[in-house]
């Protein structure tokens, strides 16, 4: 992928080589989906990154009808990862049939029907919105401030979540520049209150993290990005 050298990425080639990229993913989900009787398409955008950017390579991915009723996934992001050079395989099941709204954060087809949202937004929409990821909404969280992806601020950064209480939640601040990250003060029940401390101008990534049931780890749940 980093080297842009590949076999050609139709779907027999895909399954005799095991080599693909998302096109090829997405091609090889048809051609099985085909066989097994499924409407699937194969749908052909961008995506953003975890840091809100959109590859300038472009993405692809699928939709598939059950039962009268349209739904998306997106084989390659539930494969697994790379790392470096390397890909690490890690079957993760978040992008299969994700909801229209939540796939929408990260994905934007060129056919604005695979949106399968009943009012499709823009591109610009699409960048403005925060940059959550699925498991955020599994959560059954809603963030009800800020609304946009970057934000102005002259102060503190302020966040406000619905749907959890402050023992779930943790967030970080951090310059854009790369300088270390500092924690931000939670409290609050039902709707928690994120406050991070900006003392000084400059571009900052809040990062918000989610505990994980059962352990005593949390993981990453999306970023935002305040501009003071």
């Amino acid at each position: 992928l980093a080297a842009g050298r590949y076999p050609p990425q139709d779907a027999p080639t895909v399954f005799e080589k095991r080599i693909g990229v998302c096109a090829g993913y997405a091609n090889l989900v048809e051609a099985i989906g085909e066989k097994l009787g499924f409407k699937v398409v194969y749908v052909s955008g961008v995506s953003r990154d975890q840091q809100g950017d959109v590859s300038g390579d472009g993405h692809a991915w699928n939709a598939v009808r059950i039962e009268g009723d349209w739904y998306l996934l997106d084989a390659t992001w539930g494969a697994g990862h790379v790392d470096g050079t390397e890909f690490e395989k890690e079957y993760d099941s978040t992008y299969l049939f994700t909801p229209p709204e939540i796939l929408g954060l990260t994905h934007f087809p060129d056919n604005s029907s695979w949106q399968l949202r009943s009012d499709p937004i823009t591109r610009g929409a699409f960048m403005r919105q925060p940059m959550l990821k699925p498991s955020f909404h599994s959560r059954g969280l809603e963030l009800v401030q800020p609304t946009r992806s970057q934000v102005s601020i002259d102060g503190d950064a302020l966040l406000r979540i619905q749907g959890t209480s402050s023992d779930n939640v943790m967030a970080k601040i951090a310059s854009k520049d790369g300088t270390s990250g500092t924690r931000c003060d939670i409290g609050g029940r039902d709707t928690v209150e994120v406050t991070c401390p900006v003392d000084k101008a400059g571009s900052y990534i809040v990062t918000l993290f989610g505990d994980v049931e059962g352990t005593n780890r949390y993981s990453s749940m999306g970023r935002l990005e305040f501009n003071r």
